[in-house]
């Protein structure tokens, strides 16, 4: 439990407010943990000056700038604090990662990882990682000095020659790994959630904990190098997150749900189990390996090569066993999970719900306003009229109605060589969109199960509108539970 014990600590961290100074308008676009951080990064550059000094780093001084680390400023939704700003992942921008970054998430999961192993690495290792450190050092003189001055310390900085510290990363990494992996095995082996009632509040509430546990670890391991863009560990990490932000989603379950929350305990335990459980395989061989000349980048290379070949092991997985004849009956109201998307959709019904109230409201107001503007002889209206002008001299061709701009296709306009057939192109272009806005909302209710369509004149718009205003529930998508795979 070490592992969730500190992460649970680092979230719930409080950081001291510094009120933000006054000093004019470009004082404005500091952070109000500026002074904090200020004095954060002052004993991190304390500890790399000595490193340089000394060309040598131990054990005691790698935890050091791991608790350093950790201790600068976490918001998400500050843009301007240090961690965003120069860090490898800007928070504020839904955990963008900046390649060049400094290394303040990787330094702070130094806390988990067994420091003395640093004298396990070659003699060019070291040297390599002394560099790596340099790096650093260098990046975050730049921050404080910026810090120091007046005005916006983004504004001062130079960036695009940071270098990336390959050594330091592969050895932090590599060994965090034998942390994170393991600690997810642990998790999918618990004996408990295999034996979950899941038509119990409380055993379900047990598989959303498990769940969101699970969806951090995958977090964790996106940020990672080695593990960037994987699709199985995003679809851990979406249920996590949609987990967090509804929290009713384990309250109430009809049979269909709990079939579907079964199918994903399976998911769970035999697809996504055998995937890590591989990766731990490969990182116990690769520890195995007693070698005077560790190279710990290549040790880091093989443990990421091995992970991007078991991408999409989930899909392979549900493609060979969740697929079943029965869920294609016309009156099933279950259907195969095949997908990545349909884990999602079949594990947060509400939430793809309320995504899909959210989305058709959006374009009956793009709609709304385009009508609105048809109904006045202008937009839509104009197009109409640009369009049926041009075609009036063209033999057998009708006039073209607000019901049938489908017609007019982009293949028939660009066959058009003409000016005017160049001027028509915007015009087609307006009406599409039109077209397809209409059809998109009538897309959106038929999935909702909703039997009203909008009519391409909109004269009954406001139906449609009250009609969505009256969905509250959705009749739930099951899924067909999988037949566990053989040994």
């Amino acid at each position: 439990m070490l592992f969730f014990q500190t992460l649970i600590a680092m979230q719930s961290r409080k950081i001291p407010a510094i009120a933000p100074s006054s000093n004019g308008p470009e004082a404005a676009k500091k952070s109000v943990y500026d002074k904090s951080d200020h004095a954060v990064l002052s004993e991190l550059l304390d500890i790399l000056n000595s490193i340089q000094v000394k060309q040598t780093i131990s054990a005691d001084e790698l935890s050091e700038l791991a608790e350093h680390a950790n201790a600068i400023a976490f918001d998400d939704k500050d843009g301007q604090c240090v961690r965003n700003s120069y860090g490898s992942i800007n928070r504020s921008k839904n955990c963008e990662l900046r390649e060049n970054g400094i290394l303040f998430i990787q330094m702070a999961w130094m806390r988990h990882i067994d420091t003395e192993k640093i004298t396990q690495l070659s003699a060019e290792d070291k040297k390599e990682l002394i560099s790596d450190l340099g790096s650093t050092r260098s990046k975050i003189e730049a921050v404080c000095h910026a810090l120091s001055s007046t005005g916006s310390p983004v504004d001062q900085i130079d960036m695009t020659h940071w270098r990336q510290e390959t050594t330091w990363l592969a050895w932090i990494e590599y060994h965090y790994l034998q942390r994170v992996i393991p600690k997810i095995i642990e998790i999918l082996q618990d004996p408990h959630l295999a034996s979950l009632d899941l038509r119990t509040r409380e055993h379900r509430y047990y598989l959303g904990a498990v769940l969101t546990n699970i969806g951090e670890l995958c977090n964790e391991m996106l940020t990672m190098s080695c593990g960037q863009g994987d699709d199985d560990f995003k679809l851990l990490k979406t249920l996590r997150n949609n987990m967090l932000h509804d929290h009713k989603a384990m309250n109430e379950a009809s049979e269909a749900m709990q079939q579907n929350l079964h199918t994903l305990v399976v998911l769970l335990r035999e697809g996504f189990l055998r995937k890590v459980d591989s990766i731990n395989a490969t990182q116990e061989r690769l520890a195995s390996v007693n070698s005077t000349d560790f190279c710990i980048s290549s040790y880091h290379a093989v443990v990421k090569r091995f992970i991007k070949d078991t991408n999409h092991y989930l899909a392979r997985y549900l493609s060979e066993n969740n697929v079943n004849s029965s869920a294609q009956e016309p009156d099933s109201n279950q259907q195969a999970m095949r997908d990545y998307q349909s884990v999602i959709e079949a594990t947060f019904p509400e939430l793809k719900q309320k995504d899909s109230i959210k989305e058709t409201k959006k374009l009956i107001t793009k709609f709304s306003k385009m009508n609105d503007a048809r109904l006045n002889n202008k937009g839509v209206a104009n197009s109409l009229r640009a369009v049926n002008n041009y075609y009036n001299n063209k033999p057998n061709r009708p006039q073209i109605s607000i019901n049938a701009i489908s017609e007019l296709s982009d293949e028939k306009i660009t066959a058009l060589k003409n000016n005017a057939a160049e001027k028509l192109e915007t015009e087609v272009k307006a009406l599409s969109t039109y077209n397809e806005t209409v059809n998109n909302i009538n897309t959106n209710l038929a999935e909702m199960g909703i039997e009203d369509r909008l009519d391409m004149e909109g004269t009954n718009l406001e139906d449609v509108k009250a009609i969505l205003e009256d969905v509250k529930v959705i009749k739930m998508r099951g899924i067909q539970s999988t037949e566990r795979i053989s040994e």
